[in-house]
């Protein structure tokens, strides 16, 4: 695994590379595959970012399974949207919805996997500080799930009703997700301060 000094120099390289094709878009619009080229480098920065997460979780996460199988995930999520980025146009629209699914499931798959490793990072010894640690493991795993059975249509066969409100539950789920994400770090830390004032 690539350490965290290479992502954050690729990750900088594909915001540069992002930033010059944006530019030239603008300044000289007969660019070809400009849409192609500008989707990719910005597709390559946030997935640099990534890998910047999943390598410090793969150096020192106590389940580094997990992390491995976020980092195949995220790999073949990449190769699947780069492959409909620079293919969309010579595929069918049925072709392009069916790929479109399977690289967001598959970006689902290696986030949460990813997302869980990295707040197992941090050293709790509150019970509470726990708890948010794992009702926000739990609620962002069901909001994936969720997710990826509306990406598949599972919901379709039944009533409107019922999907709509599956939506709203992944929506529900997704934010005590993201603020449990927010507070952990932040509980880990008003933890540290408060043992190393206690010593």
């Amino acid at each position: 695994m690539p350490s965290r000094t290479f992502w954050l120099w690729f990750f900088v390289a594909s915001l540069g590379v992002t930033a010059v094709l944006g530019m030239m878009a603008l300044l000289l619009p007969s660019i070809p595959f400009e849409e192609e080229l500008f989707l990719s480098s910005a597709l390559l920065a946030g997935y640099s970012l990534l890998g910047l997460m999943a390598s410090i979780a793969i150096a020192r996460c106590p389940i580094r399974a997990a992390a491995w199988a976020a980092v195949a995930s995220l790999a073949i999520s990449l190769a699947v949207w780069l492959v409909l980025i620079w293919g969309e146009s010579a595929i069918s629209w049925r072709t392009a919805e069916t790929i479109a699914r399977i690289g967001g499931s598959f970006t689902v798959l290696g986030v949460l996997p990813l997302h869980a490793s990295l707040l197992l990072l941090a050293s709790f010894e509150r019970l509470l500080s726990r708890a948010v640690r794992v009702v926000t493991i739990v609620a962002a795993c069901g909001a994936g799930l969720l997710l990826m059975s509306l990406f598949w249509g599972f919901w379709d066969s039944w009533y409107s009703d019922v999907g709509e409100w599956i939506g709203r539950l992944t929506g529900a789920l997704a934010i005590p997700a993201a603020l449990g994400t927010i507070a952990v770090p932040v509980l880990a830390r008003i933890e540290f301060v408060s043992r190393r004032d206690g010593e």
